[in-house]
């Protein structure tokens, strides 16, 4: 009887330091999980900033592109010889 009980002892020994060993990679599992999260939330905010500026710098841009445009267009009247002769302050 007392064989069977340390038997039975050593085999719940033996799953305890099984459970234990789980329960730690659990652990470092759900930590890395948590931090990749975290990453993810930081990474996705950073893209949406540079999207951001992405868009106003194209919208400046183009409003540049606009105003040289505007600038070069020949007047009414304007004779060719001073074509693309434009002064910018």
């Amino acid at each position: 009887e007392m064989a069977k009980l340390e038997a039975r002892a050593l085999k719940l020994d033996g799953e305890l330091t099984d459970l234990r060993g789980k329960h730690e990679n659990f652990a470092a599992q759900a930590k890395e999980l948590m931090e990749m999260h975290e990453a993810l939330g930081k990474a996705r905010k950073d893209l949406e900033d540079q999207e951001g500026r992405n868009a106003e710098e194209k919208k400046s841009l183009e409003e540049e592109l606009n105003k040289l445009q505007s600038v070069m267009t020949p007047a009414e009247g304007e004779p060719d010889s001073v074509r693309g002769l434009t002064t910018r302050a």
